[in-house]
């Protein structure tokens, strides 16, 4: 058996889940679970461990009428919430300089078109019982209108909006505002919670909009850009991780009862 095989089989044995978020190795273990030894151990074949979940983490969409869970760092962020009320520790902001002259109309197609092709822009999240899930809405518009503001405002007016607070249950988890200074002069302030985003995924947010934008003000075009469509959803990344774990504890719990049948 290689020195991976069996790095896998002490993680499996002492119910330990992996997965990978982008390059990074992430894990859920019970307590003590992850000794020294064991983390010794992973170390000396992570290279071969990352390149092994690679191929393991095919993820598919995941068709089902349930609310899908959260995936575990979400699971973390709405735990902390709930400890920490009206916390805006978990803002995620984003001011987009935009200068010249500025097509309103096109900027909130394109905003809308993204806010229908991501369904976690469209997410909120609800409690079912004492489980919380994510709750997908059905595509909405926003609807941006130019505030008129001074540069001196502009300081105080972004930090009012990364202080506000984000109602998880009720509210949509993404908020834009459009302040104008000038008449070629607009800053644009993108607002999400990272229980929804991260700084990648923002990344990912601003490269599709300039895509978007800049196809929607193209006098001869009559219909958003077409990127290319999404293979999975936030969700489906959410379903996939609760698998793995439920196949981690099948197999925890098999290994126990094969375990007790043995002694007896």
């Amino acid at each position: 058996m290689s020195k991976l095989s069996q790095v896998i089989e002490q993680i499996q044995r002492a119910n330990i889940t992996l997965w990978l978020e982008g390059e990074k190795l992430k894990f859920r273990a019970p307590k003590g679970a992850l000794n020294a030894e064991l983390k010794s151990a992973i170390g000396e074949v992570k290279p071969a461990l990352i390149e092994h979940l690679k191929r393991k983490q095919t993820i598919y969409p995941h068709k089902s009428d349930e609310l899908a869970p959260l995936s575990f760092s979400q699971q973390r962020l709405w735990i902390i919430e709930q400890l920490e009320d009206n916390s805006t520790a978990y803002n995620i902001p984003y001011a987009l300089g935009l200068k010249g002259e500025l097509n309103i109309s096109a900027l909130r197609r394109s905003l809308n078109t993204l806010i229908k092709r991501h369904a976690a822009l469209r997410t909120r999240i609800i409690v079912e019982g004492e489980t919380p899930k994510q709750q997908v809405l059905d595509a909405f518009d926003l609807d941006i209108k130019a505030q008129t503001i001074t540069e001196e405002q502009l300081q105080t007016t972004a930090e009012a909006e990364l202080h506000t607070p984000f109602d998880l249950k009720n509210d949509a988890l993404i908020r834009v505002r459009l302040l104008s200074i000038t008449p070629k002069y607009h800053v644009l302030l993108i607002t999400l919670h990272h229980i929804i985003s991260d700084g990648w995924s923002m990344g990912v947010l601003i490269r599709e909009l300039a895509m978007l934008y800049t196809a929607n003000t193209l006098e001869a075009s009559n219909t958003p850009a077409a990127l290319p469509a999404l293979p999975i959803q936030f969700t489906d990344y959410a379903w996939w991780q609760k698998q793995q774990m439920d196949k981690q504890t099948k197999h925890h719990n098999m290994t126990k009862l094969y375990g007790y049948l043995t002694l007896r």
